[in-house]
């Protein structure tokens, strides 16, 4: 599933276990992809397991993309964070992306991308200048401004999509990141 639409998704699909931390999954005689590109990169998959990788990569070369990605390529989706550079630290954004109203523990973050807590909390320094923890909040106050901005959510309902436990939390830690109340954020512009 794409980034950009499993906050949707798994609202309309509660049971269904979405995620968007890989390009495309090949389960059995099922495959999906997360759409765009990644819809390329899963018949290069399949064409190559069928005809071989030449033809894969030759297929890839007509359509203009400069290389086949597999399964575990990251999807690109970095607005809040650019500098985010490795594998590591791409996937684990990607995992918090995709658990923004039942946050994880951050060990489960790290668990998730094949590395200990102790390694991501470096590499988060390193690239982000940020904590894994705090990042992971910068990306939920992120979605409740989106929220806030279309003007149609009750600030409770926000806070319970951002993976907040109450709406009063929420309002304090919304205020301090952006320095407004959920409230003000809501009656401004959606260019907030």
């Amino acid at each position: 599933m794409s980034w950009f639409h499993i906050e949707d998704f798994r609202s309309r699909f509660p049971d269904v276990d979405a995620s968007c931390d890989r390009l495309f999954i090949v389960d059995g005689n099922r495959a999906t992809c997360s759409g765009g590109a990644g819809a390329a990169d899963l018949a290069a998959h399949l064409v190559s397991g069928v005809i071989g990788e030449q033809s894969a990569a030759k297929a890839s070369r007509i359509l203009l993309l400069d290389r086949v990605r597999d399964a575990d390529a990251v999807q690109p989706n970095l607005e809040l964070f650019p500098e985010a550079k490795t594998l590591s630290v791409r996937r684990a954004l990607l995992v918090m992306e995709s658990n923004l109203q039942e946050p994880l523990a951050i060990v489960d973050v790290a668990r998730s991308v094949g590395v200990s807590t102790r390694q991501l909390d470096r590499d988060f320094a390193s690239q982000l200048g940020t904590s894994p923890a705090r990042a992971y909040l910068k990306l939920r106050i992120s979605l409740a401004t989106r929220l806030l901005s279309s003007g149609k959510n009750p600030v409770g309902e926000v806070a319970f999509q951002s993976g907040f436990a109450n709406a009063g939390h929420f309002s304090r830690v919304f205020r301090k990141m952006t320095g407004l109340s959920p409230t003000e954020a809501s009656r401004r512009s959606p260019a907030l």
